[in-house]
């Protein structure tokens, strides 16, 4: 975060007057106008204006296009939530995360078997059935 801090004021030094800033108005909405205070984003481009979910799009495109590898950003949606359960994540609170009404679609759709986890689940198994020395 310091790193990505420290960008974004040299970035603003860079473009100056170029450099898009955003503030909250009197209803709490986001602009570009000078409004109430001014609100500082994590994820910005280089001249601070968001990256939307159009700029990930782009960038989808270029990893398809320059590394021939079949990508889409909502991929890293059940990359995510995989990885949060093989890690020990409480299912619930991977569903309430990801927004999910129903824990079967988190469970069902966004989360996938890994290697490790069915290693791990073989040795729960051959713990449970197989006597100790």
């Amino acid at each position: 975060m310091k790193k990505n801090k420290k960008w974004q004021v040299e970035n603003q030094l860079k473009y100056g007057e170029h450099y898009t800033h955003y503030y909250v108005d009197d209803d709490n909405r986001i602009t570009n106008d000078t409004a109430i205070e001014q609100v500082q984003f994590v994820c910005t481009k280089g001249n601070g204006e968001l990256v939307s979910p159009d700029s990930i799009k782009y960038c989808s495109r270029v990893i398809n296009y320059e590394l021939m590898i079949q990508f889409n950003f909502h991929a890293l949606r059940h990359t995510h939530a995989t990885l949060l359960i093989e890690n020990g994540a409480n299912m619930k609170d991977v569903q309430e995360r990801l927004g999910h009404s129903k824990l079967a679609t988190t469970m069902d759709t966004y989360t996938h078997v890994t290697e490790n986890m069915s290693k791990r689940t073989v040795d729960i198994f051959e713990k449970a059935v197989l006597p100790t020395e």
